[in-house]
Parts: structure tokens; C-alpha cells; sequence
């Protein structure tokens, strides 16, 4: 409604426009800006709209949306909020805040179980580019959100166990380590618009499902290194079972007590060897054996018999699988005497 002296960056939130762009310095130079305009100089509204050149003679306008500067504001506080509502991930070092024009991509891009994308020359677009900047105004329904985590669930599922089971076993590809953490960031973006804080769902069922079947990829994984000679199966045991998880968590636990009891047993009887070649250290047989009961503890005051997740508790899944271990717990070489069961 009124055009201040000083530019500010209205349009940048949406998308970047230049290469080297990042969300956080462009929402912080439009925070900064905006704060500092007098009274006075300050518009009373804005007008949001898309444009979609049809020809080379039309331009249709394809949304728009009214509001004011400070819930401009707000709202770009809350996205990079939202897109921080995950768990650590220490593999994707360099995870940044996607552009709201940037989701669309994250959330059409289809994956194979081989870690590539599965698309034609033409993609589905599920999202179109324009709903990316109605996701950052919140103009979304409940059941729109919902809507899109399926979708981005049902895209991402074979990436997600790809890196999961290649993360597991040491060998990923650095390639598709950006890609898996932009659909991290994502998925942790939608359960925020959604109302599931990672406080709470860190300690839900599903969440805490996926840590086991992550300690159980890493556990199987430390047995090829010792037993097999680095000699690494085509999936480990918790990726192999992700799928199942998704569908009967019930059906997946009672399966994984079945396929991981020769790695358990084996694990309780090395931890005492007191070896510390490197890849081959007892005491990290120890460290997953803790593991597993500090994630079991967690689970069986919230444990039910469902018989299918909910989307959001696949997400949730889906971040429970892909999630750190607690970095002060990962860095403990236990104690492995006879007389010290740790």
C-alpha cells in the first residue's frame, strides 16, 4: 500500500536470485529492514500475486493474498522455525533453509529404491512453484498439509531408505546428501505447520521405531566389519524392515527381534574383547547394546498396537531412522572389564 525509501526485500523470501542466496540472510536483511522503518514511511498492507505468462501477449494472475508487513514478518520467522523442527542430522553438515520456491521441487521429485529419480523429462507436479510461497503464509488447511506430507512421503521413501541403509554402512553418496536433507527439512517444516514439535515427537512411537531400526542397520554393520571382513550385504536388517514399519510397526518389531538376535547375542559376548582397531572397537558393541535399551525404556510408555501409522508418524518414522545417535553417548568408550556390565 505504500512504497518505503528503503527497498526492502518482499519478493526475495520467495525465491532466491542469486546463486549464493540463503533464506536465513535474506529473511534476517528483511527483518532488520522492515524494523527499521519509521511510522510513518511504514505500509499499511500487502498485496501478494503471482503472475504466469500464458503468451507472449497475456499474463494471468494465478494467486494472490493480502496481509500486513509484520505477519510478513512473522511468518518468515516461523518458516525458518519450522524447517529447524528436526532432529540433528550430523550427516547433512550443511543443511540450510529451503526457499518456500524450492519446496515444490523437494516435495515433486520422485525417487527410485536405487537412490536415483524415477521422473520422466516431465515431472508431476503435485505442488505447484506459487503454493510453496502459501506454505510460508500458513493459507493452507489441515488436510492440505496432510495431503502433502503423503505425497512427499510416498516420493521420498526411496531415497530415504537408500541413504539409510548406504549411511549405515559407511559407503553413502555425497551426491544425495543434499536431496535427503532438503526432504528432511521438509518433512520437519509440515509436522510444525501441523503442530508436531520435535520435544514431543522425539519421544512418540514412530519416532522412537525408526532409532531402533537405525541401531540395528549400525549394529549389523559393526558385525560385517568384525566377522565378515567389511564384507557388506545389499541391505541391512532395520532398512530391510522400513517398509513393513510403515505399514504394521508391530509386525516390524517382532520381525526385527527375529532377524537381529544372532547380531544381540554376538554383540554381548565381543563388547568384553577389549579390541580397539579402528572399525572394529569393542566397545561400540557395548554403545549399541545401551542404545537399544535407553530407546526401548522411551518406547514402552507410549507403545500401542496400531496396526498403521498415520503420516505424520511415518514422517516421524522416517526422521527416527535418518537421526543421530545422542553425540555424548557416541563418543563414550565403555569400560569392558568382566566385573562391568555397561
Amino acid at each position: 500500500s505504500k512504497i518505503p525509501k528503503v527497498p526492502v526485500a518482499f519478493a526475495k523470501l520467495a525465491a532466491p536470485t542469486e546463486k549464493e542466496d540463503r533464506f536465513t540472510a535474506i529473511a534476517k536483511e528483511f527483518s532488520k529492514t522492515m524494523r527499521g522503518i519509521p511510522s510513518a514511511e511504514k505500509p499499511e498492507s500487502v498485496r501478494i500475486f503471482v503472475l504466469r505468462k500464458m503468451d507472449k501477449a497475456r499474463t494471468k494472475v494465478i494467486y494472490q493474498y493480502y496481509t500486513n508487513p509484520d505477519y510478513l514478518l512473522s511468518s518468515a520467522e516461523k518458516w525458518e522455525v519450522g524447517c529447524s523442527n528436526v532432529p540433528e542430522l550430523r550427516w547433512a553438515r550443511n543443511r540450510c533453509t529451503p526457499f518456500p520456491a524450492k519446496v515444490p521441487d523437494i516435495l515433486n521429485n520422485v525417487w527410485k529404491q536405487d537412490g536415483t529419480l524415477a521422473q520422466g523429462k516431465r515431472k508431476i507436479e503435485r505442488m505447484k512453484y506459487y503454493q510453496g510461497i502459501e506454505l510460508l503464509l500458513d493459507s493452507f488447511p489441515y488436510n492440505a498439509l496432510q495431503n502433502y506430507q503423503r505425497t512427499l512421503l510416498a516420493n521420498a521413501s526411496g531415497l530415504i531408505t537408500y541413504i539409510g541403509n548406504t549411511l549405515h554402512g559407511g559407503g553413502y553418496d555425497q551426491t544425495k546428501i543434499p536431496y535427503c536433507a532438503d526432504i528432511c527439512t521438509v518433512l520437519g517444516l509440515l509436522l510444525y505447520k501441523c503442530g508436531e514439535y520435535k520435544e514431543t515427537y522425539m519421544n512418540n512411537q514412530a519416532y522412537l521405531i525408526g532409532q531402533l531400526l537405525h541401531i540395528s542397520d549400525e549394529l549389523h554393520a559393526h558385525y560385517c566389519r568384525v566377522v565378515r571382513d567389511g564384507g557388506m550385504p545389499a541391505q541391512f536388517v532395520g532398512s530391510a524392515l522400513l517398509v513393513t514399519a510403515q505399514e504394521t510397526p508391530v509386525q516390524a518389531l517382532s520381525l526385527l527381534s527375529t532377524r537381529m538376535t544372532p547380531y544381540i547375542a554376538w554383540a554381548k559376548q565381543y563388547r568384553f574383547k577389549n579390541i580397539s582397531e579402528n572399525g572394529k572397537e569393542s566397545w561400540k558393541a557395548g554403545w549399541y547394546l545401551r542404545l537399544y535399551q535407553e530407546t526401548a525404556d522411551k518406547l514402552v510408555p507410549v507403545f500401542a498396537e496400531k496396526t498403521r501409522l498415520t503420516d505424520m508418524e511415518r514422517a516421524q518414522l522416517f526422521l527416527g531412522y535418518l537421526a543421530s545417535f545422542p553425540k555424548k553417548e557416541e563418543t563414550t568408550e565403555y569400560n569392558t572389564g568382566e566385573n562391568n556390565d555397561n
